[in-house]
């Protein structure tokens, strides 16, 4: 038998009595619970009354697919597969330019200057 040290034993003797422990505590517990009764298939409404909502507002934004290489041709052909595609019945109904529409320029009385080049009839 090996040479056991007296707090070596005393270790073991203190483990093995704080798992029995926790074992009873956990086994205390867990007498009379009852499992929850499980859900309905339909959930009971609270109320009858249905308020309506307007829909979010939906769209593209032209950033993830072009960042600021965009102009009135990309814009007209992603419009255009917006509406192709069924997304505007849908609810898609706003094309939002990030970036890349304005080069920073502004006329003599302050207003945006835009390139008619790139933005034709703008």
């Amino acid at each position: 038998m090996p040479h056991t040290s007296a707090g070596g034993w005393a270790r073991r003797v203190t483990v093995r009595l704080l798992a029995l422990a926790l074992s009873l505590t956990g086994m205390t517990t867990l007498h009379g619970y009852e499992l929850p009764t499980p859900l309905s298939v339909e959930p009971t409404a609270v109320s009858t009354t249905q308020v309506p909502v307007p829909p979010p507002s939906m769209g593209w934004a032209s950033w993830n697919s072009f960042a600021s290489s965009i102009d009135f041709d990309v814009i007209k052909q992603q419009t255009d597969a917006l509406v192709s595609s069924g997304m505007a019945t849908a609810g898609y109904e706003y094309v939002n330019l990030d970036d890349g529409w304005w080069q920073g320029d502004r006329n003599a009385d302050g207003s945006i200057a835009v390139d008619e080049t790139l933005w034709p009839g703008a």
